[in-house]
């Protein structure tokens, strides 16, 4: 299947957030390091509940903290 993925905001040290589709389907909130290298899946909130299979990273403050959101199968946000 093919893989997408969107970027919503940089730093200033150049790490980027955003989603990226896995090797499943699922919508997954990324990050890479600095300069945009790499890329790191951060999961999904709410983890331990199944039906969780979507998540946003929207953006990153200059210390790397990460905001974001997920969506249940029910289509509510967390």
């Amino acid at each position: 299947s093919e893989r997408l993925s969107s970027a919503f905001a940089v730093n200033a040290s150049g790490r980027v957030v955003g989603w990226s589709t896995d090797a499943d389907g699922h919508v997954q909130a990324f990050l890479t390091g600095a300069d945009g290298v790499g890329m790191t899946g951060l999961g999904f909130l709410n983890a331990a509940t199944a039906d969780v299979r979507q998540s946003f990273a929207t953006d990153v403050n200059a210390s790397g903290r990460v905001v974001g959101w997920s969506l249940d199968a029910e289509g509510r946000e967390q």
